[in-house]
């Protein structure tokens, strides 16, 4: 599943859902320091509670 597509040199959703977040935002890391994108993710949706992503910690 696709959750973008490249139109016009941009990233561009097509999921309704990301769609409707109204945007999208990537922070790049060093491969040896992939972990901090994993910890970085989970925390976010813990934080900010978006509608489409859940983060029950044990699942």
């Amino acid at each position: 599943m696709s959750y973008t597509r490249v139109i016009n040199d941009i990233h561009t959703p097509v999921d309704d859902r990301l769609k409707e977040a109204g945007g999208m935002i990537t922070i790049g890391f060093d491969p040896e320091d992939a972990y901090i994108a994993n910890a970085l993710e989970l925390f976010l949706i813990t934080k900010l509670e978006p509608k489409y992503n859940i983060n029950k910690p044990g699942s």
